[in-house]
């Protein structure tokens, strides 16, 4: 829990400081080299964790606009919550792994390194789980946010690989589980790549 509390922390501070350089009136000279696939629709592979909840996904990311700053991002995969159903006989208390659909909306507001090889950027949207009846009888949805790090291999390249991590909520609430675990609230981390078709 401390790594990734850490690792939210530095994504913050590294985003802060890049805002505040821009601001400052750095040279911008670079922007567009920053940005080599901006104009480009992208489309993306991602791992995720949520509130320790495993999952795969895809994203989709809309050229970016507002002079290569700001984009929309639509996530949609499936994720396994581990826990005990509420009507599991007493004698077969054994954890199971339940599927669900998490789907999110976000905006993206991006801030290029300067480098022609690296983007960062923030991230904040609605979410909605999908096909999760088996955890909570009502349908989940919340909100959530995170900071970003992309990275280009080359220039000219089509492919970046991305860390991002932040935080979700939601009054989402396992009552089909055991205990009646909080759902959709919590850290959040995801690992991926991103192809910009030419």
């Amino acid at each position: 829990m401390r790594s990734r509390i850490t690792a939210a922390i530095t994504m913050f501070i590294l985003f802060a400081s890049h805002i505040a350089l821009a601001e400052d009136g750095s040279d911008n000279s670079q922007s567009n080299v920053a940005y080599p696939r901006a104009g480009n629709l992208a489309l993306g592979f991602e791992i995720t964790d949520f509130q320790n909840d495993y999952g795969l996904g895809l994203n989709l990311t809309t050229p970016y606009f507002f002079k290569d700053t700001m984009s929309v991002r639509l996530h949609g995969g499936i994720a396994w919550f581990e826990g005990v159903a509420a009507d599991e006989a007493l004698n077969d208390m054994d954890s199971q792994w339940i599927k669900y659909f998490p789907v999110r909306l976000g905006w993206v507001i991006s801030v290029g390194l300067g480098s022609g090889l690296t983007r960062l950027y923030a991230e904040a949207g609605g979410l909605i789980y999908l096909g999760a009846k088996d955890i909570a009888k009502d349908i989940v949805v919340g909100g959530y946010g995170q900071f970003g790090f992309e990275f280009f291999p080359a220039i000219l390249s089509p492919v970046s690989y991305f860390f991002q991590a932040g935080g979700m909520g939601s009054s989402g609430k396992g009552t089909e589980i055991m205990t009646e675990p909080s759902v959709g609230n919590g850290f959040m981390m995801e690992v991926g790549f991103r192809w910009y078709p030419r």
